[in-house]
């Protein structure tokens, strides 16, 4: 029997601040997108039927991604202004956005699934 528990943690980089302001001022939000971490710790328990011995094993992998979203690159209007929009969004967005995780679980998902599937393998 093979028991699997998937913990993920997102987080954003502290570099979305300087890609926000001043990076506005050539479109740095639109062109290289706000960074982001994935950190996925996948606990699996494989316990022995015939003899009830079971083994642990720890399946750390990390990710990180860039991504552009109109909820976010819109303060670039700070163009319009004196930057203060794109400074105080800079500091908001320095945390992750939970709108990007559906479209990085799709893209990572045909990676992340055979990478598991293989380290159970190997452990067996």
């Amino acid at each position: 029997m093979i028991d699997i528990n998937v913990v993920p943690h997102y987080s954003g980089e502290g570099l979305n601040f300087l890609v926000n302001w001043p990076g506005f001022l050539i479109f740095a939000p639109a062109i290289w997108g706000y960074g982001y971490n994935a950190e996925i710790n996948t606990q699996v328990n494989i316990t022995r039927l015939s003899d009830s011995s079971s083994k642990q094993i720890s399946i750390p992998t990390k990710f990180t991604f860039r991504q552009a979203e109109i909820d976010r690159t819109w303060t670039e209007v700070g163009w319009l202004e004196f930057g203060v929009i794109p400074l105080i969004g800079g500091i908001v967005f320095i945390q992750y956005d939970p709108d990007v995780t559906d479209e990085f679980i799709t893209k990572v998902s045909p990676y992340y699934g055979p990478y598991v599937a293989r380290k159970i393998l190997e452990a067996l």
